[in-house]
């Protein structure tokens, strides 16, 4: 969970400079991979 919470400030913190999806960290877990397109298109949305 630790991991989850420190993804979601990097997309945060990629998201207040304009999303640059290379900073944003890509695992090669399938799992992981649906949690950050859920939350990237969490932060599209708004």
């Amino acid at each position: 969970m630790i991991f989850i919470r420190k993804m979601s400030v990097n997309i945060r913190r990629a998201h207040s400079k304009k999303f640059n999806p290379k900073f944003t960290i890509i695992p090669k877990s399938d799992k992981a991979k649906s949690i950050i397109k859920a939350v990237a298109d969490k932060t599209n949305e708004s």
